[in-house]
């Protein structure tokens, strides 16, 4: 657990938002909706099950590599050192340091994300309003990603470990260890090491929201209820029904919220205020490691300390700044 929450902070802070996830079983795809357990994506299923389709849009520029480190001492040996690389076959040695000390590099890094946001987070919203899909209050949604072509993560569990890495080429202590072309094999030496070397078509970064209902607990409410029985409460109020039909629900785009959508009867002869706002809120670090209920009443956790962290990449926080969220 201590282990998943240092990488999961550290990843979050250099990045600027965006989440690790380094199991075969996690990934994520954009349109995935799930739990989150103990700072992992747990997918219950995908939007497009549900009748939602979603497009996803891969900017044609955001190709890169990018290479994380902490906690890391690297030494390189071989036959022979020629301008700081070891000529032929060669080896390196990485010592971890600390439990949660970690490699996360790739390569062929593409950025996707969901591209008819606004479509797709109204047709949700009115799904989950008629009870055509039950959300369940802990839910989130991925709308964005970086996909992976290579990627070799490391994470250690114990206080101490070592790895080393050969190869059949040169190979120096900056090396990008997803690399593909050199044919790098990894044996763990000491320790106790998480060993997702050599990954192929990974989803190794992720982006999460949730909706939020203002009047619900998680969003400054009081009520007990889950959010699926306070949905209900105010359909009932309004329509004297539990689930109404699609055609009886408007939802639309605030008019000066990017975030915020309106559900409202769709007939105009509703009485007053039937209406209530769901935002889109971005996940924060914080949120993986507590409930929806919870992180409203404790607050967030303490921020980690980013000049801790070792990282050799391309600018990838200027990157998703620059193609992501506005």
């Amino acid at each position: 657990m201590s282990v998943v929450r240092t990488l999961q902070k550290k990843i979050y802070a250099f990045t600027g938002g965006l989440f690790a996830t380094w199991m075969p079983d996690d990934r994520a795809v954009i349109g995935d909706y799930g739990n989150l357990r103990d700072g992992r994506f747990q997918r219950h299923s995908n939007l497009k099950n549900k009748g939602i389709t979603v497009k996803p849009y891969v900017h044609s520029g955001s190709t890169s590599s990018f290479k994380y480190s902490d906690g890391i001492a690297f030494r390189a040996s071989g036959a022979a050192e020629v301008d700081g690389k070891i000529a032929g076959a060669a080896k390196v040695d990485m010592n971890f340091t600390k439990e949660g000390a970690f490699i996360y590099h790739s390569q062929g890094a593409k950025y996707q994300k969901i591209d008819n946001r606004d479509e797709i987070f109204a047709a949700l919203i009115k799904k989950v309003t008629t009870g055509e899909i039950i959300w369940d209050d802990e839910y989130v949604l991925v709308d964005e990603v970086f996909h992976c072509d290579h990627s070799t993560i490391l994470i250690s569990e114990s206080k101490s470990g070592a790895v080393s890495v050969s190869a059949d080429t040169s190979l120096d202590k900056s090396e990008n260890f997803a690399n593909a072309d050199g044919n790098l094999k990894f044996a763990a030496t000491g320790g106790s090491i998480l060993n997702y070397a050599g990954n192929t078509n990974s989803n190794p970064l992720y982006h999460a929201v949730r909706l939020n209902f203002p009047e619900h607990p998680g969003g400054g409410g009081s009520s007990s209820d889950s959010l699926m029985q306070s949905i209900r409460g105010k359909i009932t109020g309004w329509l004297g029904i539990n689930y109404p039909q699609p055609e009886e629900i408007d939802v639309s785009k605030h008019k000066e919220s990017e975030n915020t959508f309106i559900v409202a009867v769709a007939d105009k002869n509703a009485k007053k205020g039937a209406k209530m706002r769901v935002t889109i809120e971005t996940l924060k670090v914080e949120d993986l490691f507590s409930s929806y209920r919870m992180t409203a009443k404790k607050g967030p956790l303490k921020p980690y300390k980013k000049d801790r962290l070792k990282v050799d990449t391309i600018n990838l926080k200027s990157a998703t700044k620059k193609y992501m969220r506005k």
